[in-house]
């Protein structure tokens, strides 16, 4: 699998190499890998062409949520959000739901509850307008929206 990123990196097959990277995240998450997932987004990233597809978008998801579990907040809202302009620019429902799911995740992980809420409310109305049922969209799937966005006691 590193031989064929690697070949998508040095041929600039990088729609290959991303949709072959966006399989391979549960490696990346559950092997401890995260590290490495992230470089090898960050090289098809670099070596992409302009034009932006569904693969991208899915895999910058994926670099969004590697650098959320590294910790990196910073970063992993850059990729949610670029993923999000990509998908809107697209008509990607699932890539949308994906990246404004996450992005109420780190608005509510600064406490920012309000923005939080907004960005739920936006992901499951993302998600009804386009009959979206599958992905990881925690807040079109149920009780998270509650959850998350309760005030601290």
């Amino acid at each position: 699998m590193r031989a064929t990123l690697r070949w998508s990196v040095d041929t600039g097959e990088t729609e290959l190499g991303l949709r072959l990277a966006s399989r391979l995240s549960p490696l990346w998450r559950v092997n401890g890998t995260v590290r490495e997932g992230r470089l090898w987004l960050a090289a098809l990233f670099a070596a992409r062409e302009t034009a932006r597809t569904g693969p991208c978008g899915q895999a910058l998801c994926l670099a969004g949520s590697l650098a959320e579990r590294d910790g990196d907040y910073e970063t992993a809202e850059a990729h949610f959000r670029e993923a999000l302009q990509l998908a809107r620019a697209i008509g990607d429902a699932d890539v949308a739901c994906r990246a404004l799911d996450r992005l109420g995740v780190l608005s509510s992980l600064r406490d920012d509850l309000e923005t939080a809420a907004d960005l739920f409310s936006e992901t499951v109305e993302t998600a009804r307008a386009s009959s979206w049922r599958t992905g990881s969209a925690n807040a079109a799937t149920g009780p998270n929206v509650g959850t998350r966005v309760r005030p601290k006691s």
